[in-house]
This record gives C-alpha cells, sequence and structure tokens, in this order.
C-alpha cells in the first residue's frame, strides 16, 4: 500500500516508520523535515499536495485546528482523486474534519495511539507492540 504522511511530526512519523516496516510504502511527507530525514531519509519531504499525489492512503497527521483545512486544500488541488481512503491521526476530531475528502469518493477514518509519543523512538516501540481496540466518536 502506498501512503502519505501529511504532518511528520512524533505520531505521523512513528506511524510511517511502522507502516514502513510492515511492508507498505511511504511515498512522501509533508512538514517536519528533520525528522522526515532522520527517521525516513529516502522519503521525500513534500508539500501536503505533492505527498497525497501519489499516495492510496493519504494519513493527516496535523495539529487539530488544521486537519479539516489542510483536507480541503489536498481535495480541491485534486490530490486525493487516487486515494482510497483518508485518515487523520487526531484523538479528538470527528470524521466530519474530513467531508471534503469523502465528497471526492476516499473513504475516511481516524487512527489515533491512545498514549502519548514524547519521541518517535518511544512511540514505535510502544504501538509497535500493538492497538487492537478502538473507541468510536463521539463517545456518548
Amino acid at each position: 500500500m502506498d501512503l502519505a504522511i501529511v504532518g511528520a511530526g512524533r505520531v505521523g512519523t512513528s506511524l510511517a516508520v511502522l507502516w514502513r516496516r510492515a511492508g507498505h510504502r511511504i511515498v512522501g511527507v509533508a512538514g517536519g523535515p528533520e525528522r522526515a530525514a532522520r527517521f525516513l531519509p529516502d522519503v521525500p519531504v513534500l508539500d501536503a499536495v505533492g505527498a497525497a499525489t501519489a499516495a492510496e492512503v493519504v494519513v493527516i497527521a496535523t495539529p487539530d485546528a488544521v486537519i479539516e483545512s489542510v483536507c480541503e486544500e489536498m481535495a480541491k488541488a485534486g490530490a486525493l482523486e487516487t486515494a482510497g481512503s483518508v485518515i487523520h491521526a487526531s484523538g479528538a476530531t470527528g470524521l466530519d474534519a474530513l467531508e471534503a475528502a469523502a465528497s471526492v469518493g476516499a473513504s475516511t477514518l481516524s487512527v489515533h495511539p491512545l498514549q502519548t509519543c514524547p519521541t518517535v523512538e518511544t512511540a514505535v516501540e510502544a504501538m509497535r507492540h500493538g492497538v487492537y481496540d478502538f473507541v468510536t466518536k463521539p463517545v456518548e
């Protein structure tokens, strides 16, 4: 599976490292050029639209406040036309933030580790042991 990571902070980078170890290809990352260079040295660092254009799955791991606007920017630019799925990595944001992706035919979902990620190394190690449950939002 070809993935793009938009928001290469601790969570986005950790997920990218783990998905790559599982055999998936990271086609581009947006943001966090120093972190990407350290943990994903052979992956191109692009803007959000450039990263998403070649991906089957787009992972938005930006701060919560910009998830919706980043998704809208990519959808308006046509960057989500090949994406079968768009995922955000927020534990506090609903799927409505990905409405622009859904409107162009992408499936939408949220994936978030239920733990803090103080460093990429500790996050990779903790997530490597597996996460098997999920909570549907909003919680009632």
